[in-house]
């Protein structure tokens, strides 16, 4: 994988260039064009037009060097798609298009997967669908990553991503097994946000089984919440049955999703992932 000083600002240029030009036409076109700092250290790349060939050319303060590549594993290099003329990358981004990383075939392949999810139907028909629709779109992102994960230095952004994917990928793929199961926990994270930005002002807790209970309360309240629960009102009428609760199923009962369920609650509009689950949890910890 290329790697150069992560220093210099890089400019990547999207239309390609007449390659007979050398160093001095391409320098001509970055002064009337790009307009760099002239202070600063920058690096520009250009491309022809088969997308296979690829000049760098660098600006080091005391004049500029030519660099030249030519993509000899694959057909040619992944350019990428923008509005702009200009695309400003990190030297770490650079190194990935040189490589012939396509990161926006990921995305892309990702946000295929939240539009099939955006299809409204029932916890079954849901299942068929991802079994159907969504289980050969994971089978490409799969293989996706095992075809780029080479190419990628393993302490880099990139790369540190890529070995998560890899390591997450069983854990990934639950949501194929149920309907209700969401395809993302960002209901969770946003549910749990309030009480991980507030927690900075709290005093740490002194025990493992001090901070287990903490967890537990706090996962309580935000499954309370999740279930369209007022927090303080459903706690007092814990804390007031739970002494009584002497069978299994009287605690059942006193479930936030029971108890909402008895007094006739809707899941909030706040919560639009949940709202086709059944029994609602949260688990903060």
């Amino acid at each position: 994988m290329w790697r150069l000083r992560p220093e210099p600002a890089v400019y990547v240029h999207r239309e390609p260039v007449d390659f007979r030009w050398g160093l001095n036409g391409l320098v001509a076109l970055i002064e009337h064009r790009l307009r760099p700092d002239p202070f600063a250290a920058a690096c520009f790349v250009f491309s022809n037009r088969r997308r296979d060939k690829v000049k760098l050319v660098s600006w080091e303060r005391n004049g500029f060097w030519l660099c030249y590549k030519k993509w000899l594993e694959r057909e040619r290099f992944v350019w990428p798609r923008a509005a702009e003329a200009v695309m400003v990358f990190s030297m770490e981004q650079l190194g990935w298009l040189l490589s012939g990383i396509d990161l926006a075939a990921l995305r892309s392949l990702i946000g295929e997967l939240y539009a099939i999810e955006a299809q409204a139907l029932a916890a079954a028909d849901r299942r068929a669908l991802r079994h159907r629709d969504s289980a050969p779109l994971l089978a490409r992102i799969q293989q996706r990553v095992e075809i780029e994960s080479p190419g990628v230095a393993p302490q880099s952004l990139l790369g540190k991503a890529l070995h998560y994917l890899s390591q997450q990928w069983p854990k990934l793929v639950r949501f194929l097994e149920d309907g209700d199961y969401p395809l993302d926990n960002n209901a969770a994270e946003n549910a749990i946000r309030p009480f991980v930005i507030g927690r900075k002002n709290w005093l740490f807790s002194d025990t493992v089984k001090g901070a287990q209970a903490s967890a537990n309360l706090y996962s309580l309240i935000e499954t309370a919440k999740a279930n369209g629960l007022e927090p303080y009102r459903y706690l007092c009428h814990v804390f007031n049955a739970l002494p009584a609760a002497d069978t299994v199923e009287k605690i059942e009962a006193l479930l936030p999703w029971t108890v909402a369920r008895a007094e006739g609650v809707t899941t909030p509009a706040s919560i639009p992932l949940l709202q086709s689950v059944g029994p609602r949890k949260l688990a903060v910890g």
